[in-house]
């Protein structure tokens, strides 16, 4: 996916990573980014970005089309030779409160229709890693008896690279993602 769509439209303004959707009882996202760490933060649902293009750019116009808060890209890099080796990591984030159900259909939605995006092997941000996070308040459903299933059915998605919490903060999920 061209970042020059993504920029200029849904390029979060907070500078010290921290997130909030705007939305009643939302829950903020926090990113504690080392000196070596790029991190940046694409808030693409237009319900609380009102100019993203990003659901006319990946074609989820249509009835049913659900789709996700964020997407994170982050990459650390030790110099400039092995930036362009190692992985990149985009994470599509939900903020939720109960319906863990509804934000893993987004994440997965969102996932199927951009993943090919970013394909290219020619491009510098080629080989991307997908994860995906799922940010949820105290009082839901980090206790509910569905968790188990929520769990195995984000692993299908993203394997081992993705968290259902109501941790905030997502700097060391990301840093572990391999």
């Amino acid at each position: 996916m061209p970042f020059h769509t993504l920029i200029p439209a849904c390029l979060c303004s907070a500078q010290n990573f921290r997130y909030k959707s705007g939305t009643p009882r939302s829950i903020d996202l926090e990113i504690h980014a080392n000196k070596d760490e790029k991190v940046i933060l694409f808030e693409i649902d237009e319900k609380t970005n009102l100019i993203s293009n990003f659901r006319e750019y990946c074609g989820m116009c249509g009835k049913g089309q659900a789709i996700c808060d964020l997407m994170i890209f982050y990459f650390s890099e030790s110099d400039k030779t092995k930036t362009r080796k190692k992985h990149k990591i985009i994470c599509l984030v939900e903020s939720k409160g109960l319906d863990i159900d509804h934000a893993l259909t987004q994440i997965e939605n969102t996932f199927l229709n951009v993943k090919e995006k970013f394909s290219n092997k020619d491009c510098h941000y080629y080989p991307v890693k997908w994860s995906g996070y799922i940010l949820t308040n105290r009082m839901g459903a980090m206790h509910t008896p569905d968790r188990e299933r929520y769990e195995r059915r984000f692993r299908k998605i993203f394997q081992h690279n993705c968290r259902i919490s109501d941790n905030g903060d997502i700097s060391d999920f990301l840093r572990s993602v391999k």
